[in-house]
């Protein structure tokens, strides 16, 4: 990856100076990567055909290592560092706006206090974000319209937390134009998903989830493979050693990417970024042999770091790997 501190930096001063980004109108960052990027086409492209060998890099609630979680900045600092994919977390206001939050309280991460659904639009307008150690910032809560604007055509999304609103965000998606540029998804079976969304499902990027421990994991794989052919299965499983992870890895390979969330320990059977930090080359190799193609990271810099080591002369799309990690 480039080093991006130098774009990032000299724009900066004037970010700070701007209006809040609360509210309906979210404007797009002044300064970064244009949009309709060469990069971000390809990474297009690219993740659409399960045969490519690039490895994606997820953003989790963007860079909130940074910036405040689910914050534009959070997104621009994604971007500006060739991140692929930022997933970020929405809610739904009282009064039907959708906004960035990852909790169902707006306590943990803005100055003030109440459930975003029991809060209008411009209530949360009015809260400030704070950052990780709780102190506030100038920056505010960005409306999925706003959050959407400002990452068309500069890099993937991947909505959460929004699976049961799919018949409203759709719309919202369109008007923007950025449906083909975000992942959806649900923990749902195909056969709860079609009743549930209808035609949606063939309109959109969807990824089911699989809890992969569950008795009828393979089941759900193979009834989505069967009738929709998903972009890529989001695959949880708490146990490194869980029975049906290798089978579904044998039905997914070629037809559809894995996305694996090194998040916590639980998500990824316990090889998480945490432990990274004391041997990332055992712990992404391990999750990279299970099959993933997608990696979601709180820990940017380390899995950065390590897929360029893997192939120093990657491409602008992901990260080409020369050879495929063995099963340890």
């Amino acid at each position: 990856m480039k080093t991006f501190h130098s774009i990032l930096f000299s724009g900066l001063a004037l970010f700070l100076v701007l209006p809040v980004f609360g509210g309906a109108t979210n404007p797009v960052l002044p300064f970064g990567k244009m949009a309709h990027s060469r990069e971000f086409e390809q990474s297009l492209r690219a993740i659409q055909d399960p045969l490519d060998p690039a490895v994606f890099v997820v953003g989790h609630r963007g860079d909130w290592r940074n910036a405040p979680e689910n914050s534009l900045l959070a997104i621009e600092y994604c971007i500006q560092r060739d991140v692929e994919i930022v997933e970020i977390d929405v809610r739904r206001t009282a009064d039907g706006v959708f906004v960035l939050m990852h909790d169902e309280t707006v306590n943990r991460t803005t100055t003030g206090e109440g459930r975003v659904e029991d809060m209008t639009a411009a209530e949360v307008a009015a809260l400030r974000l704070t950052n990780g150690l709780g102190n506030p910032t100038e920056l505010g809560v960005p409306t999925l319209r706003g959050a959407l604007l400002s990452a068309k055509g500069r890099v993937l999304l991947n909505l959460d937390k929004c699976d049961d609103y799919l018949s409203e965000v759709v719309p919202i998606l369109r008007e923007t134009g950025t449906i083909h540029q975000v992942i959806l998804k649900s923990r749902r079976s195909y056969e709860e998903a079609r009743l549930f969304y209808g035609d949606l499902l063939t309109t959109i990027h969807f990824m089911p989830i699989i809890m992969v421990d569950e008795p009828d994991s393979i089941k759900r794989v193979d009834a989505y493979l069967n009738h929709l052919m998903p972009l890529a299965f989001e695959l949880v499983f708490q146990e490194p050693d869980s029975p049906n992870l290798k089978t579904i890895q044998n039905r997914l390979e070629g037809k559809s990417r894995i996305w694996i969330n090194t998040l916590y320990p639980e998500l990824c059977g316990r090889h998480d970024d945490e432990r990274a930090i004391y041997d990332p080359e055992m712990i992404y190799s391990w999750i990279l042999a299970r099959g993933a193609s997608i990696i979601q990271t709180d820990r940017l810099d380390l899995l950065i770091h390590f897929l360029n080591q893997k192939n120093p002369s990657h491409a602008l799309v992901g990260t080409q790997m020369t050879e495929a990690p063995t099963l340890p």
